[in-house]
């Protein structure tokens, strides 16, 4: 689904376009503007794999932003990179349909598919997969990716074969082998089937290609995360193994669509920590930055920990928000800026919170003066904003202070 109309991420700082790149290097080991536009909600995961499966000539039309904001973005990014000192490695994409094989361009752009087609490494990372492999090995592995991520499993087979005749007890093979498996897997059609399937993912399929495809594992392993998710969602979610719920089969093969569908659907689905971060989650990738920042700030208050622990999280998507807690945690105020407390504190920083998120209405103290800073923020007579002061100094005399403060600015 072509999802290029929904709205594009709010404006990244230089700072949190740098904690993005870093993550990616953290988690990849390598930099990938292409990965970088998934990561930051600027390309949607279902639109970025209707382009590999050959389904639009380019990404232009797929860019949230924009091809010129596009090319602006990763432009900055490129200059960061490179005053890392990575090194810098012209890419490919190749189709990954029945016609795989076909070689993608990114961008009918000149500029911007430049950039769509570099990614930078490490010194120490590069070439460092297959070092202890001679050349002829080396190819052959490379074969066997390629055809396992093509869906190709005859081609697949007969390559693992050629390996085997070089080196029967090679690492790659029963990976390989494991993975050839996975492409045979059949549509799902009762609940015990899919538990079967979700506990053939976890002890097999995934470390698989993990350890074979690398970073291609997640692209490999979507779809079958996805049929999972559509043969649990018979099964009751249970609060002693959550990831027997559809929608962490979703979470996984990022249908982000189908994950909120079944968070919604799930009686008292308001009582899980996990649903709400989950559901806040698919709110965001599917650029509902309103309704996911409501979500987050819901967790501020009924579920702190589980918050603190979220945001704190380098895979937390909202780097904005981020920053914010980072901030408060520097604070020294009493009492201290925790979770419950965090949302007023955001409206205090980013007074755009308040005209678009709107008061909570609820009855703790930090809930309160969550509610009189929105209407602080939002704009009232001189008589009610002195009332709504009052009363946030009576909640938190620190907050108040700082508002006050940042008016003088």
């Amino acid at each position: 689904m072509n999802t290029s109309r929904r709205p594009a991420p709010p404006p990244a700082s230089s700072g949190e376009l740098h904690a993005e790149m870093q993550q990616l290097l953290d988690t990849h080991g390598f930099y990938s503007p292409v990965e970088l536009l998934l990561a930051t909600n600027r390309l949607g995961y279902d639109d970025y794999q209707a382009w590999r499966r050959g389904r639009h000539p380019t990404l232009d039309t797929l860019l949230r932003d924009g091809v010129d904001e596009t090319r602006t973005y990763l432009g900055e990014a490129d200059t960061w990179a490179r005053a890392l000192r990575l090194q810098a490695e012209s890419v490919s994409f190749f189709s990954t349909n029945a016609s795989s094989g076909v070689e993608l361009n990114a961008s009918a752009d000149p500029d911007l598919a430049h950039l769509l087609h570099i990614e930078y490494r490490r010194d120490a990372d590069v070439a460092q997969p297959d070092l202890f492999l001679d050349g002829a090995q080396a190819q052959i592995q490379n074969e066997i990716v390629n055809a396992i991520n093509a869906h190709d499993a005859a081609a697949a087979s007969v390559t693992i074969g050629r390996l085997a005749k070089l080196d029967a007890t090679h690492w790659a093979i029963d990976h390989a082998l494991t993975l050839i498996d996975a492409l045979g897997a059949t549509p799902l059609d009762r609940p015990d089937e899919a538990l079967k399937r979700l506990e053939a993912m976890e002890t097999r399929w995934l470390p698989a290609a993990s350890a074979l495809l690398r970073s291609g594992a997640r692209d490999f392993l979507s779809p079958l995360w996805r049929d999972i998710g559509r043969g649990l969602e018979d099964i009751d979610h249970g609060p002693l193994d959550p990831r027997q719920h559809a929608s962490w089969a979703y979470l996984n093969g990022l249908d982000w669509v189908n994950l909120k569908r079944t968070v919604l659907g799930t009686p008292n689905w308001e009582s899980e920590p996990l649903l709400r971060t989950w559901l806040a989650l698919a709110q965001w990738r599917l650029a509902e930055y309103r309704d996911a920042t409501r979500s987050w700030f819901a967790l501020c208050w009924q579920f702190p920990a589980h918050f603190a622990e979220c945001v704190e999280s380098p895979t937390f998507p909202n780097a904005s928000l981020q920053r914010a807690w980072e901030d408060a945690q520097n604070q020294n105020m009493d009492p201290p800026i925790t979770a419950p407390w965090f949302p007023a504190w955001v409206l205090i920083e980013h007074p755009g919170y308040a005209r678009s998120i709107g008061t909570c209405g609820g009855a703790s103290d930090p809930e309160r003066a969550y509610d009189h800073l929105v209407a602080l923020r939002t704009g009232h007579s001189d008589r009610e904003d002195l009332d709504h002061r009052r009363a946030l100094k009576d909640l938190h005399a620190d907050l108040l202070g700082r508002y006050l403060a940042l008016l003088d600015t």
